[in-house]
């Protein structure tokens, strides 16, 4: 490394947020990511001047009694006694001193605690110790009579060109003889002699190191950049808000600054860029689409779990993420994405302005994102719009984590029995994008302001009716006041309005109203105008709505709620009498019916679990009987046919993907709440 880095190093903390890693924690990180070592290989490249540690440690001894060595982890707590042992030269750059074999680190005298220096190495070598592993083997297939022996050398930085050459044996007695013949011969030389392929690697470690030395120096300010997910940032050991916290610390941080005192260009970063993208799209299997995406946005937590070559797949993304954010500061605007600059050249990364790659003339992905996120009446990018970017990606990936319709219902009977239906005539609701929901009756949506001006009224009418103020005229005029006011702010919808409104016009969930058939429920949902899309009032379309006793035009049964809608009044008196082991006689259903009546209006019993109760037998009822018949026409009931209608919704509602898919859903929401045909 440079002369001077280390002490910049250490005097700065530049190494909180990625620590230097022991040697057993390096071999540990390097395993956990498919790369397999151990100490051995370690102290062999080291030896050979391939792959040298980052740092070298002598560990502080414990005093209290039974004096063995504690290697320091270099975290928060231990800033002032790093400071200390690099002042009295004990910590050091082992690049600078003479190779001195691992046996002579520790102190044979101590069982335990017995290392007394330390190796420590950066989590970002493993991409070199990756290089040199393989550079160091040979690939054997045994496939067939003859034996080909395969040796392959990646040149850093070129990575992507990976170099291989091979011979073949009859068996392996002649092996030595080819490995000669291949070694003296001036085409393959730097392929199977070992002397030559490390005069090779020696050059190219010399170039690695410069890149480490950048990673190391930034790793302090962009390692939580790649660490992070979608809506967090995840910073290690920021303890105090001083102005030493991590934040200001960043906000200080001079891109350009440190490119120059490590005597390094952008564009040698914006290959480094190009480079680890294109490792992290290969080992992860990403070819097109938004894999990079999601992977991205997923919990560090739940990819740190992972485990072999996809784990080093989601290294190198993390590394490229770290780069992507210094390149922005840099630049001082967005970069391409990693996915994005497949078909760019790594030089004219930091050139192209993403927010208008039509003018540079390039085709990229980026192009059909523009595109697909911008919308086309307005213009407006929501390119970094991470919600609605969220809400795209987990809509293309068939995710569904918002439902497609919001089913409202009055009570607690269909809130629990509507899944079921569901469930035994097709599927789980959920999963058909279909949430079930119990708004408890229709005063819940009725207004603020509406509300205040019934309460005037009854007033009023009282006053009328006694022929005597209720209120004084003074408390009168506040109330008139304060109706004015409600009305004036334009609290036009309770809570449960507002919740179905923000939905539609932010998620296009689409709301169905299922309710019994009285004179409330009705003048709301077709008078009211409770629903509320791009600024504009609407009264609930017959489309999103299914009233008891109206909708199916009381066929095949009259009955204004759910129970009379849907079943005779034979399979009415079954049910209740399975439940309360009573003899209710069939004319008090039929009477119930006639007048209009709910069936908890046939018994003080039929009330809560106990109504849930009774329903669920009637449908129990009606399923044996359609599997003991298979008689379609026993199906043929109103419950079925609002299924269907809901489903027929679910199933055309397309949840977004981009804007141009958006924007178009809205104009067929626009066209039913407007009165229009809608074509699909």
């Amino acid at each position: 490394m440079q002369e001077g880095f280390l002490k910049k190093f250490i005097e700065e903390e530049r190494y909180l947020q990625n620590p230097p890693l022991k040697t057993k924690d390096f071999i540990d990180f390097c395993k956990k990511r498919g790369v397999e070592t151990d100490e051995h290989e370690l102290e062999f490249f080291e030896n050979e001047g391939l792959l040298y540690p980052i740092l070298r440690s002598e560990n502080p001894r414990n005093s209290l009694g039974n004096h063995i060595y504690i290697p320091i982890s270099f975290q928060n707590f231990e800033k002032d006694l790093i400071r200390q042992l690099f002042k009295e030269n004990k910590i050091i750059d082992p690049s600078k001193v003479g190779f001195k074999p691992y046996s002579t680190f520790k102190d044979k005298e101590l069982k335990f605690g017995n290392e007394r220096i330390s190796n420590y190495y950066s989590s970002f070598q493993i991409y070199w110790l990756e290089i040199l592993k393989e550079s160091y083997s040979f690939k054997v297939d045994l496939i067939g009579d003859k034996k080909v022996v395969r040796s392959y050398l990646t040149r850093f930085p070129l990575h992507e060109r990976k170099i291989s050459g091979f011979f073949t044996v009859k068996d392996f007695n002649n092996f030595g003889k080819e490995l000669d013949k291949k070694s003296n011969n001036d085409y393959s030389k730097f392929l199977f002699d070992i002397e030559k392929k490390k005069e090779i690697l020696k050059s190219d470690y010399i170039l690695f190191e410069k890149i480490l030395e950048f990673f190391l120096s930034i790793q302090e300010y962009y390692y939580p950049y790649g660490r992070s997910a979608s809506r967090t940032i995840s910073i290690k050991q920021d303890i105090n808000l001083s102005s030493e916290g991590w934040w200001n610390k960043r906000r200080n941080f001079d891109p350009k600054k440190e490119l120059k005192n490590l005597k390094i260009n952008i564009k040698e970063i914006s290959y480094f860029y190009w480079l680890l993208s294109k490792h992290s799209k290969d080992i992860l299997g990403v070819k097109r689409d938004d894999w990079i995406q999601l992977w991205k946005n997923i919990a560090l937590s739940e990819k740190d779990k992972l485990e072999g070559n996809i784990r080093l797949g989601i290294e190198y993304l993390q590394w490229a993420l770290m780069l992507k954010k210094f390149m922005e500061d840099y630049c001082k605007r967005g970069i391409l994405d990693i996915d994005e600059i497949g078909s760019i050249a790594p030089e004219d990364i930091v050139k192209v302005d993403p927010s208008n790659m039509n003018r540079c003339g390039l085709a990229s992905l980026r192009n059909s994102r523009n595109e697909g996120l911008t919308d086309p009446v307005t213009g407006e990018s929501f390119y970094l719009n991470r919600y609605k970017r969220l809400f795209y990606l987990a809509n293309d990936f068939e995710l569904d984590y918002q439902p497609r319709i919001m089913v409202f219902v009055e009570g607690e009977t269909e809130e629990g029995i509507f899944p079921k239906i569901f469930e035994c005539y097709h599927n789980k609701p959920e999963n058909l994008g279909i949430e079930i929901v119990n708004f408890k009756g229709v005063d819940k949506l009725l207004s603020t302001s509406k509300n205040a001006k019934k309460l005037r009224n009854v007033i009023k009418n009282i006053e009328i009716e006694e022929k005597k103020l209720l209120i004084s005229k003074n408390q009168k005029k506040i109330l008139n006041k304060l109706v004015k006011e409600l009305k004036k702010t334009d609290i036009i919808v309770s809570n449960w309005t507002s919740f179905i409104n923000y939905n539609l016009e932010k998620w296009q969930i689409i709301p169905f109203f299922v309710s019994d058939n009285e004179g409330n429920v009705k003048h709301f949902l077709d008078t009211e105008e409770p629903i509320q899309f791009e600024g504009k009032n609407y009264n609930v379309p017959d489309e999103w709505k299914y009233l008891w006793g109206e909708t199916n035009k009381n066929e095949p049964y009259k009955g204004n709620n759910f129970e009379l809608a849907n079943f005779s009044d034979e399979e009415i008196v079954l049910a209740i009498n399975q439940v309360l082991d009573g003899q209710i006689d069939i004319n008090e259903v039929k009477k119930i019916r006639e007048q209009e009546e709910g069936i908890k209006k046939i018994d003080d019993r039929v009330t809560g679990e106990t109504k849930r109760k009774i329903v669920k037998f009637m449908f129990d009822n009606l399923f044996k009987q359609y599997e003991e018949t298979a008689d379609e026409s026993i199906l043929k009931r109103p419950i079925f046919e609002l299924v269907d209608k809901i489903l027929d919704l679910a199933i055309l509602n397309h949840l977004p993907v981009d804007r141009t898919v958006e924007s178009r859903n809205k104009e067929i929401i626009l066209d039913i709440l407007n009165g229009k045909e809608v074509k699909n």
